[in-house]
């Protein structure tokens, strides 16, 4: 152990003397197989890097580092973790000023809960077991303890993992339905947690949220149903108090996974008071992002059916954020997308011998644009808006876009390949329409000659944090290496 402990060390301090940062980025040493570090922005308490990599050097293999940095781009203290074997990072989240990580691993009992302290760097570990087969998907903290949904054999469940006793025990979903989706878990209040699912019942999808009292255990049940011609495909629960909840999400045509338009649902005192359709077809600025031409192409399509008395239908997905409450309004921000295949031939053997065959695989999901729009109380749309997504393919399927809503000012941006598009929208109109920056670099005479897709999350205030993986040049003598490749942090203001 204490050479362990020497190592972790010599390692640290090796990362201390390598990862260069000023008040605007922070690089850290990479080699272009590497896996990529992780960062969670902790608003005003700065941000974590978490790396695999700088634990390679060191047995066993199960050692990550965190590294913690305030607003200004400086470290503040580094920590390291030993996780239990055969385990990985499952889920991750930033609460009330804590940082929390999830190990486990679905075909093991053993899960490990760390509890980080972004300020000074502690770590507090707690060990709970449940049976093995469960798929967490989301999870919530109340006070101590800890409340994970997920999946058992197909079945969904929700857990409570007390951090006082260390006593897991399940809530009673009970649920009778085909094709079960767990969604999401959230807190209302200091006694509340609500889970959200898709369930599908007489070969129709609907989203099925419980309120559960976690004193007294005791629950309440809100359904979204479909209309007679569509399913719900997905959905995100805003509650406005502890009785009162509204659902905004997609739905598209029977037994179809494309999204048709954006419905809203209703709840108040458990009683569902509205649900209103909002066609994609319908919208002002839905199809914005395409060129005029493309436009009125859709354009005629969609009049063409009308006239039969048919709708569109549409091959988009829609990958739906978080409702944000501005002005007596939500805003609803959506990602378009849809999965994308290839053809491949492959070696196999028959009776002939060996031959060759063609065979379709999966190659990814492409975004296209995200969409942004306003909901009144009512439930009727106030105004929408476009942002096309260029060029962008990605195998995981997870939110690019991002939101910073400062008085009446829209922000939307995304980074690709080191560069960041912009969006300002204000009163439902674009300010200025899209535009693009290049992110600083580390010197003046810095070339980037490869970048991958990158990411960016809001941060804090008008800041947000973009990352990725990049290669360099610099034959003017800047910095130690003509060359090198970086993992990049970039803070933006707007």
């Amino acid at each position: 152990m204490k050479v362990l402990s020497l190592l972790l060390i010599l390692a640290l301090a090796s990362m201390e003397s390598f990862a260069q940062n000023d008040s605007t980025r922070v690089e850290i040493p990479i080699r272009p197989n590497q896996s990529r570090p992780m960062v969670i922005p902790m608003d005003e308490m700065g941000f974590v890097v978490i790396d695999q990599n700088q634990a390679n050097i060191l047995e066993p293999s199960n050692v990550i580092s965190l590294t913690g940095y305030d607003t200004s781009m400086k470290r503040k203290w580094d920590q390291v973790i030993t996780y239990g074997r055969r385990l990985s990072l499952q889920l991750y989240e930033y609460q009330a000023g804590k940082l929390y990580l999830i190990y486990g691993n679905q075909q093991r009992e053993e899960r490990e809960f760390y509890v980080i302290d972004p300020k000074t760097g502690r770590v507090d570990q707690y060990d709970f077991f449940y049976l093995d087969n469960l798929s967490a998907k989301d999870f919530v903290v109340i006070s101590q303890q800890v409340y994970i949904l997920g999946t058992l054999k197909r079945l969904p469940v929700l857990l409570e993992f007390d951090l006082k006793t260390k006593k897991v025990a399940p809530f009673s979903l009970a649920i009778d339905a085909k094709d079960v989706e767990v969604l999401e878990v959230i807190s209302e209040g200091e006694r509340q947690v609500s889970a959200t699912i898709s369930i599908e019942v007489n070969k129709r999808k609907q989203l099925l949220t419980k309120t559960f009292d976690i004193i007294t255990k005791e629950g309440q049940e809100f359904v979204v149903k479909p209309s007679d011609e569509y399913d719900l495909l997905n959905g995100k629960v805003t509650s406005l108090n502890e009785h009162d909840k509204l659902v905004i999400g997609t739905y598209g045509f029977r037994n179809r996974l494309e999204s048709q338009g954006m419905f809203v649902g209703g709840y108040v005192g458990g009683r569902e008071v509205i649900k209103k359709y909002h066609r994609f077809t319908e919208m002002n600025n839905f199809f914005g992002f395409l060129s005029e031409n493309e436009q009125q192409r859709i354009a005629n399509k969609i009049s063409k059916k009308s006239k039969k008395g048919k709708e569109l239908k549409l091959r988009y997905r829609l990958l739906v954020h978080e409702a944000i409450v501005h002005n007596d309004e939500y805003i609803m921000l959506g990602e378009a997308y849809y999965p994308t295949y290839r053809t491949e031939r492959y070696r196999r053997y028959g009776p002939r011998g060996y031959y060759y065959d063609t065979r379709t695989v999966f190659d990814g999901y492409k975004f296209t644009h995200a969409v942004v729009a306003a909901i009144n109380k009512r439930g009727d749309l106030s105004w929408d808006n476009s942002f096309k997504i260029n060029d962008t393919k990605t195998f995981q399927l997870k939110e690019r876009v991002k939101l910073l809503v400062k008085e009446e000012t829209l922000t939307l941006i995304y980074n690709i390949e080191g560069e960041v598009y912009q969006l300002q929208i204000k009163n439902g109109k674009e300010i200025e329409g899209t535009r693009s920056d290049l992110l600083a670099k580390k010197h003046d005479h810095d070339r980037v000659k490869l970048s991958d897709t990158g990411d960016a999350e809001y941060w804090y205030d008008n800041n947000f944090l973009v990352w990725g993986y990049q290669k360099i040049k610099n034959y003017e003598g800047e910095g130690d290496k003509i060359k090198r490749n970086v993992f990049y942090i970039n803070k933006l203001s707007y």
